[in-house]
């Protein structure tokens, strides 16, 4: 329900299923392992034909799987949710569209809570159906959280046994849920933030048949505007076909009957894929990007900030006992030229982060300009040696000392494709040394252990950033969480931050809806402690580029009309896919 916890966001689930070809979707006549008859397509790197007619296909290149055969979302390598699953077959209730900050439905129309906040009832959306034709109710709803409930090997089992006490349905539209204590927040099971979101809902006349554990629910059967035509291991695709009954058309009518999503090529050849128009959206990297729109100006660059802007964490229990003053992370703070790392760093070129979140216009409701103001993060070195000798860090000679010890501070970075992250580290070590703070940093494939151990002073990688209200962060550091250096935090505050009043703030704001004008305040009140002491230090924001084609269909997003969260991997590509209109190729 929020972000991901220690890895990159595009880390993607590659999982381990079928070694040979598999089709399902037995009503379109296509034959396993050769799809609509033909022989295994042609290496794609010598320009494989795909077997749906080109001007009517969206091609996207997907990250690699092994999942062609299985199509559960609940089970470990259960499905390849960046392959369309998520995308554009299943439908959940509600949708956050970061870009613009709106909530858009899916197959809810409202959710609405008791007064104190132990009773949220989902409401469907009347004449929803399965993509097989059944109705789609509440009575599903029931089912999945249930199930959810009664099998601990199913994701998002934990969260149900902790939150919900009991669920019923009030009747065909409404799904009502007991909660076991007051939560304000609990409607974000229902809403798609990054990618997705907990309830996934399954239709019961098929899975109550079956064992949760074990069924791959294939062919798949859900509410959304494509069907599964097939999926071929050999071939690397998956073949999404428009479903011509599909139960919302009058509001949400994509243009390509099909939409494809192949594996990733190698880049040279993806690069060469994309000129010659055999891929609408491609995952190739920045500067090859650069060499298509060189030669291709029809192709559309997108700028997309990932929603965990890049910092430094700092960990108050540090063995250097430095960080239990405030002014130790401002100082280093001080000492990152911000702009210069957006701009010599990073590509594509990315803006500082002013704030420890993604400069998304559904984050524009956090932000307080007079506390962003009062605690700028700004570059300035002298300012930096000045709040070390203020807590005693003084210089002597090149060397600062604290609490009679020469200081040395040790940071960490990811060693797994973050060499940006790296070099941000060394940029800090070289400003560092120019005021006589020492800093040693080490490169870990292990990061993580030390990082959740505490074995560090700072750590330089991705925030865990908030993506639907400030207190998804400020909850990481709940004093109640604190672990003993060398003890690892699996539950959050891996920075061991001790401060009362951030505690304090945290805990009310758990209490206070986060939908609620009049509650604002109260966040104000969290970010100035946050800001106060800097468990995060926000550096840069995370721009990733995208790239999509124009020969077959126009309608993408663009960097002048962000309608939608254009990463072709989440849930909210769905309405990519459905503003496209043919290109006339």
């Amino acid at each position: 329900m929020g972000t991901t916890r220690g890895f990159n966001r595009r880390q993607l689930i590659g999982g381990a299923a079928a070694a040979t070809a598999f089709a399902v979707g037995n009503q379109t006549g296509f034959a396993a392992g050769g799809g609509r008859g033909y022989a295994p397509a042609l290496l794609r790197s010598q320009g494989a034909n795909i077997p749906t007619p080109r001007e009517q296909t969206v091609v996207i290149e997907a990250s690699q799987t092994t999942v062609y055969d299985s199509f559960n979302p609940y089970i470990p390598n259960g499905w390849a949710y960046n392959w369309g699953n998520e995308v554009i077959a299943l439908e959940y209730p509600f949708y956050l569209n970061l870009e613009t900050g709106e909530t858009v439905k899916g197959i809810g129309e409202k959710w609405t809570y008791n007064a104190d906040f132990t009773e949220v009832t989902l409401t469907l959306r009347p004449g929803i159906t399965w993509s097989d034709g059944q109705p789609l109710t509440s009575a599903d709803v029931v089912f999945t959280v249930e199930m959810l409930g009664k099998h601990e090997g199913l994701s998002s089992h934990e969260n149900v046994n902790r939150d919900v006490a009991k669920i019923e349905a009030v009747d065909e539209l409404n799904a009502k849920y007991t909660l076991k204590k007051p939560n304000p927040r609990y409607h974000y099971a229902f809403v798609a933030g990054v990618i997705g979101t907990d309830l996934k809902v399954v239709p019961k006349h098929i899975w109550e048949k079956q064992d949760p554990l074990t069924f791959k629910n294939a062919p798949p059967v859900w509410s959304g505007a494509y069907m599964l035509d097939h999926a071929n291991a050999t071939q690397k695709m998956y073949v999404w076909k428009k479903n011509p009954n599909y139960w919302d058309k009058a509001n949400f009518d994509p243009k390509p009957t099909y939409v494809l999503f192949l594996e990733a090529l190698p880049v040279d050849a993806a690069v060469q894929e994309f000129l010659r128009g055999g891929m609408d959206s491609t995952a190739i990297d920045y500067l090859n990007q650069q060499v298509v729109l060189q030669q291709d100006q029809g192709a559309i660059q997108y700028f997309f900030a990932d929603p965990n802007p890049r910092g430094l964490t700092i960990n108050m229990a540090a063995p250097s006992g430095l960080f239990k003053h405030k002014e130790a992370a401002w100082a280093l703070s001080y000492l990152l030229d911000r702009e210069k790392i957006g701009k010599t760093i990073w590509q594509p070129e990315t803006p500082p982060a002013m704030y420890p979140w993604a400069s998304y216009a559904s984050n524009k409701r956090w932000e307080v300009p007079e506390i962003q103001q009062k605690y700028n993060l700004t570059y300035d070195p002298d300012k930096a040696a000045q709040l070390l000798d203020s807590i005693g860090a003084r210089r002597e000679g090149d060397t600062r000392t604290f609490e009679g010890k020469e200081i040395n501070i040790n940071m960490i970075t990811p060693a797994k494709n973050t060499q940006a992250e790296y070099q941000i580290g060394d940029t800090l070590i070289r400003e560092a040394k120019k005021i006589g703070l020492n800093i040693t940093m080490r490169y870990l494939q292990t990061w993580i252990d030390a990082w959740e151990t505490g074995q560090c002073d700072v750590s330089c990688h991705w925030l865990h950033s908030p993506v639907r209200d400030p207190n998804e962060m400020y909850g990481d550091f709940l004093t109640e969480k604190i672990r003993p250096v060398g003890t690892r935090a699996l539950d959050g505050n891996e920075t061991r931050t001790n401060v009362q009043e951030l505690n304090d703030i945290s805990l009310k704001l758990a209490t206070l809806s986060p939908t609620d004008d009049a509650n604002l305040p109260e966040f104000a009140k969290g970010l100035e402690q946050f800001m106060q002491w800097l468990p995060y230090v926000p550096i840069i924001q995370t721009t990733y580029p995208f790239m999509f084609g124009t020969k077959y269909w126009t309608g993408w997003p663009t960097n002048d009309n962000r309608y939608t969260v254009a990463a072709n991997w989440w849930s909210q590509f769905r309405f990519v896919i459905g503003k496209l209109q043919p290109a006339g190729s």
